[in-house]
């Protein structure tokens, strides 16, 4: 729903703790959620976090 009304770009991964009243596993609801592409289930896990707090991702080796 989120990513729909405001894209992927606009969401990121969240905690509630101590509260446990989310999802049981997170990750693993992110990359299972279907219409979402690699590139947006990396920015959700991660590099949207990163962009808003300005922290720089470095590059991967391949």
């Amino acid at each position: 729903y989120l990513v729909e009304q405001y894209g992927a770009d606009h969401v990121l991964m969240g905690t509630d703790y101590p509260a446990d009243m989310g999802e049981v596993d997170p990750i693993g609801f992110v990359e299972g959620a279907e219409g979402l592409d690699d590139s947006e289930r990396r920015a959700i896990l991660g590099r949207n976090a990163a962009r808003l707090l300005n922290i720089e991702i470095p590059a991967t080796r391949r």
